[in-house]
């Protein structure tokens, strides 16, 4: 290989580690608040983003619950989550998110069993997870190393959710849009009123909320 394409790959090669340290891998939540005596409901903890959010919650003091499907997969979670931060407060409540009935029995069973909640964490992201479990095993090869190459790791992929949690003094930003610990503009689009009015009375008729 001659001196040029060796220039290259170099050139190559430091562009990457700059885009992945300014761009891929993100800021990280600093803030030390502590969560004793609070209580998290997160869904999907069991894995990926959501897992590295309920462990990083937990290290914190707070009584994390995992909503999730699998039980297997939600106590093998918590098994890990439990033993890294040294919190025995973490648990496991089902729920089927795509079965509305799973959500109202988890809603009810919430209500008695809990007496409070101060952090709802409705997880759900695309950031190297285990999201591409469901992938064609044809499609893998390819998106396999595009996202260890290109997409942020879950921990890197749950720093803004810890922080939006965790960030003392931003309730008054409630409602507005935060990517990479920070207050972000959203696309035109998510600002259309009309099309959030379209959005919210056709999801309450999924919900069976409204004839």
């Amino acid at each position: 290989m001659d001196g040029l394409a060796l220039g290259g790959l170099a050139l190559l090669a430091g562009l990457y580690v700059w885009l992945y340290y300014n761009f891929l891998r993100g800021p990280r939540c600093r803030n030390g608040t502590s969560l004793r005596g609070k209580t998290v409901l997160i869904t999907g903890g069991n894995t990926g983003i959501g897992k590295a959010t309920a462990l990083d919650l937990a290290r914190r003091g707070a009584r994390v619950i995992l909503a999730c499907r699998s039980k297997a997969r939600a106590e093998a979670a918590i098994y890990d989550i439990r033993r890294e931060s040294g919190n025995n407060e973490v648990l496991f409540m089902r729920l089927d998110l795509a079965d509305l009935s799973s959500v109202r029995a988890f809603a009810d069973a919430f209500l008695r069993s809990e007496p409070r909640l101060d952090i709802l964490i409705n997880n759900a992201g695309i950031v190297n997870t285990e999201l591409f479990r469901n992938v064609s095993i044809w499609l893998k090869p390819i998106l396999v190393p595009f996202s260890w190459s290109f997409l942020r790791d879950p921990v890197n992929g749950a720093q803004t959710t810890i922080y939006c949690a965790t960030e003392e003094g931003i309730e008054k930003f409630s409602g507005h849009y935060f990517a990479n610990c920070k207050l972000q503009e959203p696309y035109h689009q998510a600002c259309d009123d009309a099309v959030a009015k379209k959005l919210w009375r056709f999801s309450e008729k999924l919900l069976g909320l409204v004839e």
